[in-house]
């Protein structure tokens, strides 16, 4: 995903059949911070993308792609 242009949506996490995105948050910093459910620990926490965890169980299909208001997919692992 290009965690620039990424709303967080959750479209493509929705499509997803084999379960490869997971929402991350997006700190001052511009790191990228796992989000808790709680929502109080979440206040460093400048907005939510979808980040691609497990690029390997990927099968290109395209859902993703193909639902992306942003069309920022590009099927990268990211760093957590």
């Amino acid at each position: 995903m290009n965690a620039a242009t990424c709303i967080g949506c959750g479209r493509c996490y929705k499509v997803c059949a084999q379960g490869v995105m997971t929402l991350r948050g997006v700190n001052e910093e511009g790191e990228l911070v796992e989000v808790s459910e709680d929502d109080d620990d979440d206040d460093e926490i400048l907005r939510k993308v979808m980040v691609m965890v497990d690029a390997d169980a990927c099968i290109g299909c395209g859902a993703c792609n193909r639902v992306c208001p942003k069309d920022c997919q590009t099927h990268e692992p990211v760093e957590a």
